[in-house]
């Protein structure tokens, strides 16, 4: 009911004791996902308006927040931010991109074959829609070596998520097909399991120069605290980017637009980030 159409996400876990022999459930204890299990907290957190969502105000609903189950800050000025989310399930598309050297321009916005349908967001039959936030975008070399894998990862609504079946894009258009089919445009849902990623504040974009020595920043930072990377297939630290100032918006038939917010640099809302074992 509010201005800003804020919307709650609570997660938890249920622990049953059964009676396998009468088939019955004999008592159930619910635990929030919140360290402290203070729901008061956790609703008040999210249904109050950010910054953001007040600077923005009638650009786009309140996104829907990926949940977590710690977070823990380490530093005053630079503060290294240790994060835990549960699992879930996440939408991926992911796309070569063959320019190596230069700017990786391509990780900069969301690839059009990722979108499903298009919202129509005026008019007399304008659609409800939900927002959703941060996306993810990791780069890392393709398993060929001859080029950049870029991945999005983009989390679903809990709304979206009740649907039997989840659609995928369309490929109606096949002169667009034929022309990035060299790219191996890919689009599927991913179930992911609890992570745990540290991560330090950024206010470029994915693919500015200064992200390398950011990345640089954050891997001493981690190995001062203690902690440990979590290496790929490669024994590479996995680093990604994690932009707080992009929205998917999702309505019954899928991904229909990204909503890019303007954020100055210097607020560095976004965040560059390595995998932690878990």
């Amino acid at each position: 009911p509010t201005v800003w159409e804020a919307r709650v996400v609570v997660t938890g876990s249920s622990t049953l004791t059964l009676d396998t022999t009468q088939r019955t459930i004999l008592r159930q204890v619910d635990q929030l996902n919140d360290d402290h299990n203070d729901f008061t907290k956790l609703l008040t957190a999210q249904i109050k308006p950010r910054i953001w969502d007040m600077y923005h105000i009638g650009m786009s609903p309140s996104a829907e927040k990926v949940p977590t189950t710690s977070v823990e800050k380490k530093g005053l000025f630079r503060p290294l931010t240790i994060t835990t989310i549960p699992q879930r399930l996440v939408y991926q598309p992911s796309i070569l991109d063959p320019d190596t050297v230069g700017e990786d321009a391509m990780a900069v916005f969301v690839p059009n074959h990722a979108f499903c349908n298009v919202i129509k967001t005026m008019g007399p039959f304008r659609e409800r829609y939900i927002t959703t936030s941060p996306v993810e975008v990791q780069l890392k070399r393709s398993p060929t070596g001859k080029s950049n894998l870029i991945t999005w990862t983009i989390p679903l609504s809990v709304e979206f998520q009740t649907q039997f079946v989840l659609p995928y894009p369309d490929k109606e258009n096949e002169d667009d097909a034929m022309e990035i089919a060299t790219l191996d445009p890919q689009a599927r849902y991913e179930f992911q399991g609890k992570r745990k990623f540290a991560s330090l504040p950024f206010g470029g974009l994915a693919n500015d120069p200064e992200v390398v020595q950011v990345r640089k920043d954050l891997y001493q930072r981690v190995a001062d605290e203690g902690l440990k990377p979590k290496l790929d297939n490669n024994g590479r630290p996995q680093f990604f980017y994690r932009q707080h100032d992009v929205k998917a918006c999702f309505t019954e038939d899928g991904l229909g637009m990204i909503v890019y917010e303007y954020r100055p640099e210097w607020a560095a809302t976004n965040e560059v980030c390595v995998e932690l074992e878990y």
